[in-house]
């Protein structure tokens, strides 16, 4: 089967030649060393990543029975799918993303079955091809889709199996985390020649701008956390070195405070409207950007050097996390068409499964909070920024390119408008908790938090 055409290599060598250039910049900058330090380094990174990531999706996953209560023509679907992908697993199976019981795991295990169990409760489907294929539908998916639709995401996800799309990002995901540790390394070093004087100002005054910035009740918890962590060392300095007793039970009290601080700080209120959501998001970004220049004010002070290189470093980071957002979104877009064109999904019934999970996810975010993000009104340029940084193509946007699809295949126009524009029924499924409205609204790119 072929899965890639000219447009598809085309996309995949432009994107390719982004990351290369990159590179090229944090050779210039950093030197052979420092880039060679950030290759090692991106090396393990990604090598423990991959292992990690697939040892657990091919060992660690319930397996959905053949005739599941949600979909008794399951195992059907999967043996069409496999068939026509010419994957080869034995029983042809599909997984959920429930991990398996297990007596004895790995910290590292443990963490990763948290995420899979929020995963499970999320009308969610994936595909992993490392070793082996996986394939993962949830059950609350299964309980929200039609047979048609069912088969539609599977395909979707077959294709990005069958197309290998991990296996070709994964020299990207390399290059690009080489470079980014590489230009972070030249950024660093670059601030340490303004000496410590003017590394200590700079770290001061980043901190300053973000504490005046903050909310009055942070604000001072900012002030008072700085203050505990003062009293924190003369503490310990105090019974390490005069052997103090009552030392160490300031100590405790230390802690105690550090932690009532902190959270206070890390602590997330929950906006009343859209609007107040929106303000509070862009006070946050508001406040970000501004500790950072002035950081990076202070320390070109002290070495003029300084703000090109990080001027420089940070925008090549920004464009090769761009980058990867951007092959992403091309590999949803031909998954969409590889599912519709190679394994004989109907594009319809692709579309009306994209609009059944976003409905069903604003439909759960406006009756726990009175708004649905997809509300906040935001302006073109934050649309299009955050756009960049999705990982998946707005629903509107593949339900545009698969109607084009259905177009040439001679689907009736009256079908395709209904498909995209009818009223979506979900008569009997329940809402979805908040948290994990959230979690499915970012993971799906329903429509993306603003960041201007």
């Amino acid at each position: 089967m072929r899965l890639y055409g000219l447009k598809e290599y085309g996309q995949v060598a432009k994107n390719y030649l982004e990351t290369l250039s990159a590179n090229g910049i944090s050779i210039i900058l950093g030197g052979p060393i420092t880039l060679a330090i950030g290759a090692g380094l991106s090396f393990i990174a990604n090598r423990q990543i991959n292992k990690m990531g697939s040892q657990f999706l091919e060992n660690q996953l319930e397996r959905h029975p053949p005739s599941h209560p949600y979909s008794p023509n399951l195992q059907k679907m999967m043996d069409r799918l496999y068939d026509l992908s010419e994957l080869k697993v034995e029983n042809n199976p599909v997984y959920d993303f429930r991990p398996k019981p297990a007596s004895k795991t790995s910290k590292r295990d443990e963490a990763l079955a948290k995420i899979f169990q929020k995963s499970a409760l999320m009308p969610n489907a994936a595909a992993s091809n490392i070793n082996e294929p996986v394939i993962i539908i949830s059950e609350p998916l299964l309980e929200l889709l039609s047979d048609d639709e069912e088969y539609a995401v599977l395909a979707h996800e077959f294709m990005h199996a069958a197309a290998d799309h991990q296996k070709v990002t994964m020299p990207k995901r390399f290059l690009s985390s080489a470079a980014m540790i590489t230009n972070s390394l030249a950024r660093f070093l670059e601030l340490l020649n303004a000496g410590f004087i003017g590394v200590l100002s700079s770290l001061a005054t980043g901190s300053a701008v973000n504490i005046v910035l903050s909310g009055k009740e942070k604000r001072q918890a900012s002030l008072g956390l700085l203050k505990e962590l003062g009293s924190l060392a003369f503490n310990v300095g105090n019974g390490l070195l005069r052997k103090n007793r009552k030392a160490w039970d300031s100590v405790d009290q230390n802690i105690e405070k550090l932690d009532e601080y902190g959270k206070i700080i890390t602590n997330k209120s929950k906006a009343e409207n859209a609007e107040q959501l929106l303000e509070h998001k862009r006070s946050i970004n508001f406040k970000k950007i501004s500790s950072n220049f002035a950081a990076a004010g202070v320390a070109t002070y002290f070495n003029p050097a300084y703000l090109p290189v990080y001027a420089i470093t940070k925008t090549a980071n920004k464009a090769l996390v761009l980058s990867s957002k951007r092959l992403s979104r091309i590999f949803e877009f031909h998954a969409d068409k590889g599912a519709v064109t190679k394994f004989e999904a109907d594009p319809l019934a692709l579309i009306t499964a994209l609009r059944k999970i976003t409905t069903l996810v604003e439909r759960s975010q406006r009756n726990a909070n009175g708004f649905a993000i997809k509300d906040l009104k935001v302006t073109k340029l934050g649309k299009a920024w955050a756009e960049m940084h999705a990982t998946h193509p707005s629903v509107e946007k593949r339900a545009a390119a698969l109607s084009e699809i259905a177009r040439s295949k001679g689907f009736n126009e009256t079908d395709i408008y209904e498909a995209v524009h009818g009223d979506i029924d979900l008569t009997g499924i329940e809402d979805l908790p908040l948290e994990m409205a959230e979690q499915a609204a970012m993971m799906l790119h329903i429509t993306d938090h603003p960041s201007l």
